[in-house]
């Protein structure tokens, strides 16, 4: 509380007494600073026996001006008791003089220390706030490293399980693996072909709706395109189980057997085919290049001839009747239809020959004409 009064009354002396300029008041901790300790009692004495340039100055005067009015009356000095006491106020007067010298060294002095304490106390903030920059910086540092380390640790533990599958790879690609030749009768199936045989299976009932779709323009029932692309997922990431789990020469061996058993399929198929045959038994016979028909005058039923030529034309008069309906879809995605195309293409169309219609998914393409009117 006593250093507290002491700042304030040497605040008070500074600014009123010395007439220091507000904005040249140091603040408050600088005052507490200053009267902290011993230096308290000297800015007490200074306080009170130290005044401004100005009013010693104005006193100064004063008393010259007093000792010349004495002077100038011709008034006696005084006594010697008088003479004494002014000898003892002038030695008075001279140690204060020398105390007030003391003491201005001794601000100076403290001054000095006092810059020099704010000196290395702003050198000792500008250290502590780069010793936290550079903790800040070092957590930043530690948390990436850790980031990194993590990253690298995963990628150990991925490396560590692709070199053990190749490993893995390695020890059975040396197994030499027989799947049989011409005749498809293994035994036990090997794990490397039941594997291919399934990859293959998805592959073939995949592109097979995908054929459907574009021939017919509709997904098959219960097929839809998130199933097509579930399936699609499906077969890569068999393909990819069977890359990794198999050496390249057993998976190559498994497609030989297994093109090998399509083709044994194929030629027992076409080996069942009889053109001859066939054509007998449907009342037709060929010669000089083309089909007779040897049926009968019919009694009751169409001859076959007559029947594909009605089905024939029938389909004719369908393709025509869609042909508006074409053009209209296609003016329709293109935007909308420019003046005087619809009539135009309408015409166009209407020129074309019935039996040169554009059939369904070949774009425009001519449908072929009937083999039935060659005969």
């Amino acid at each position: 509380m006593e250093r507290g009064g002491s700042a304030l009354e040497l605040k008070l002396w500074a600014a009123q007494k010395m007439g220091l300029p507000p904005a040249k008041v140091p603040p408050d901790g600088a005052f507490r600073r200053m009267c902290s300790g011993q230096c308290a009692e000297i800015w007490r004495y200074v306080t009170r026996h130290v005044h401004h340039q100005r009013n010693v100055k104005k006193i100064r005067g004063n008393l010259l001006w007093y000792q010349h009015l004495e002077e100038a009356e011709g008034r006696p000095s005084g006594s010697e008791p008088e003479q004494e006491r002014r000898q003892q106020l002038a030695q008075g007067v001279a140690r204060l003089r020398g105390e007030l010298q003391q003491l201005d060294l001794q601000m100076e002095t403290a001054q000095r220390e006092v810059m020099a304490d704010e000196v290395s106390l702003e050198a000792a903030q500008e250290q502590i706030r780069d010793a936290q920059r550079r903790s800040l910086l070092l957590k930043a540092y530690a948390a990436c490293a850790a980031k990194e380390r993590q990253q690298l640790q995963d990628s150990i533990t991925q490396l560590r399980g692709r070199l053990e599958q190749l490993q893995d790879i390695s020890r059975k690609a040396k197994v030499e693996l027989t799947v049989g030749g011409k005749v498809p009768d293994l035994g036990v199936e090997p794990e490397v072909l039941r594997d291919v045989r399934t990859a293959c299976q998805l592959r073939f009932h995949f592109l097979k709706s995908l054929f459907e779709h574009s021939t017919s323009g509709t997904l098959p029932s219960g097929t839809s395109e998130e199933l097509l692309d579930a399936s699609y997922q499906h077969w890569l990431s068999t393909v990819e189980d069977i890359v990794g789990s198999h050496p390249p020469n057993h998976v190559l061996a498994a497609l030989e057997h297994l093109a090998l058993e399509n083709t044994l399929q194929m030629q027992e198929l076409t080996s069942r085919i009889d053109i001859p045959r066939d054509v007998e038994a449907l009342k037709f016979r060929y010669k000089s290049s083309r089909l007779e028909d040897l049926a009968g005058p019919p009694a009751a039923l169409a001859s076959v001839r007559g029947l594909i030529q009605e089905g024939w034309s029938r389909c004719e008069e369908l393709w025509v009747q869609q042909l508006p309906l074409q053009a209209w879809e296609r003016h329709s995605t293109a935007g909308l239809p420019r003046a005087g195309d619809a009539p135009a293409a309408a015409g166009r169309l209407g020129a074309r020959h019935p039996r040169q219609v554009a059939a369904p998914g070949l774009g425009d393409s001519p449908l072929p004409a009937s083999p039935l009117h060659s005969w």
